[in-house]
C-alpha cells in the first residue's frame, strides 16, 4: 500500500440573495414599465426567477448587484421572486413583493362640438 499526501483548499462560497422591493402604476396600453429594484448578493451573473400573480414568468439575468426589473402590462400584479442562481452555480434565497397596478384608459363622454 501507498502513501498518500498533500494539502487541498476547499472554499465554501455564500449562498446568493435577491430581495425584491418597489411597485407602481402604469396606464393601460401605454407601453409603460415599473422599474421594481432587486438587490443581490453572490457572484454574478445572477439567474432570477420571478412570477406575476402566480404565473411564471422569463427568468431574467443581471450582472450588477443592483439592478432594476422592468414589468409592463403584460406582467402586471403581484410579484415575487421564487429563485436565485449566481455566477457560481450555487442557489439561494428570495425574499419581498411588489405590486404593479394597470389603471385603465379614461372614458370620455358627453361631449358637444356646438360651433
Amino acid at each position: 500500500s501507498g502513501t498518500v499526501s498533500g494539502t487541498a483548499n476547499v472554499v465554501e462560497n455564500p449562498s446568493p440573495t435577491a430581495v425584491l422591493s418597489g411597485g407602481g402604476s402604469i396606464c393601460q396600453g401605454s407601453g409603460q414599465q415599473v422599474q421594481l429594484s432587486v438587490v443581490l448578493t453572490g457572484s454574478p451573473p445572477w439567474t432570477v426567477n420571478w412570477s406575476s400573480n402566480g404565473a411564471p414568468q422569463a427568468p431574467a439575468i443581471f450582472n450588477t448587484p443592483s439592478a432594476n426589473l422592468p414589468v409592463g402590462q403584460a406582467q402586471a400584479g403581484n410579484i415575487i421572486l421564487t429563485g436565485v442562481t449566481d455566477g457560481k452555480g450555487c442557489t439561494g434565497t428570495v425574499s419581498g413583493t411588489a405590486s404593479v397596478v394597470v389603471n385603465t384608459a379614461p372614458t370620455v363622454s358627453n361631449i358637444n362640438t356646438d360651433c
